[in-house]
């Protein structure tokens, strides 16, 4: 359950980022923290922090001043599963995880159009795929 609300609130506080870098985790400092920043002059960021174990990551399209994709996954170094969702869903997907799989066993989608096909634009919601071996 801790899991599940963590995600929600990383899922949450993602949703007021405009601009985050391509690709962040904490895979090498498990429990830490890491910032993404919208990449403006003045800089709007957004701190994701993680309890012990658990390891995260922020992915978004990378290519425009204002980022309508991100994709989120996270699981616990001694937890079952991966967790993960994207700003064009709005269900969390869980994958099976053996014990030494790390985020790059997960294989969530890294950007809009391997998520859905097409790339969402502003205002338009992409339609979602299933994640291939994900379930919800």
């Amino acid at each position: 359950m801790k899991k599940l609300t963590l995600l929600l609130l990383v899922f949450g506080a993602a949703l007021v980022l405009v601009k985050p870098v391509c690709a962040t985790d904490n895979e090498a400092n498990p429990g830490g923290s890491f910032t993404v920043t919208d990449g403006a002059t003045d800089p709007q960021t957004l701190t994701f922090k993680f309890s012990p174990s658990v390891v995260g990551q922020y992915m978004s399209n990378g290519t425009t001043t204002n980022e309508q994709w991100y994709a989120i996954c996270t699981y616990h170094a001694g937890g079952e599963n991966f967790y993960g969702t994207s700003s064009t869903d709005t269900v969390i997907y869980k994958k099976a995880r053996a014990t030494n799989e790390t985020l790059s066993a997960a294989d969530i989608p890294v950007t809009a159009a391997e998520e859905t096909g097409t790339e969402a634009s502003e205002g338009v919601e992409a339609v979602s795929s299933e994640w291939e071996g994900w379930s919800i």
